[in-house]
């Protein structure tokens, strides 16, 4: 995935992040995501998956809370087929802070082949250390989902972009890639 659509993905969320009036719960913040990343995807030409967002999509949840893909250009109503070509970006959101629901929910990230991997999570007021302007917390679980980051048979190595969203809106929006290599870094806007 270039450069550019995932500085795009940030700025999305970052807009989303500085909106007026926050999402109150889990269900409301899990939608406005699926919301961003359907906007995004269905703007680049791909098919996207995701359930709970209305109308707007057509292929509803698959295996992952929102996937982008590239299809097969076939005659859909001919056939009745539309094959899957490459999975372009797969996303998990998880919003509950207990280590085993957000392992859980990050491992799924790590069977699937695809351009971007997508973690989404909630990142608690109290685990901002002023001092250093880092979060703890973020830190520590993205630390955590890397031990589950295995070899897989991808010719390259996907890219993972994790997405910490602070439950307080004074806190600063964690944005951070690990690229194919395993090299982390924060985005900056």
């Amino acid at each position: 995935m270039e450069k550019q659509q995932l500085e795009n993905i940030g700025l999305q969320f970052r807009e989303l992040y500085n909106i007026g009036r926050r999402p109150r719960n889990a269900s409301e913040w899990t939608r406005k995501i699926k919301h961003v990343l359907f906007k995004i995807g269905h703007q680049q030409k791909y098919s996207v998956y995701a359930g709970g967002i209305g109308n707007k999509v057509a292929w509803g949840e698959w295996l992952w809370d929102v996937v982008w893909a590239k299809q097969a250009k076939l005659d859909y109503k001919k056939t009745g087929e539309h094959p899957i070509k490459k999975l372009v970006l797969i996303c998990e959101s998880e919003w509950l802070l207990d280590p085993s629901n957000i392992m859980r929910d990050f491992q799924k990230l790590t069977v699937g082949i695809a351009e971007l991997k997508l973690y989404v999570y909630r990142i608690r007021k109290q685990t901002l250390n002023k001092k250093s302007k880092k979060n703890l917390l973020s830190d520590k679980l993205i630390d955590d989902c890397d031990k589950l980051i295995i070899p897989n048979p991808e010719p390259m190595p996907s890219p993972y972009m994790f997405i910490g969203i602070p439950t307080e809106s004074s806190d600063e929006l964690s944005i951070e890639i690990r690229d194919n290599r395993g090299v982390r870094r924060k985005l900056q806007f």
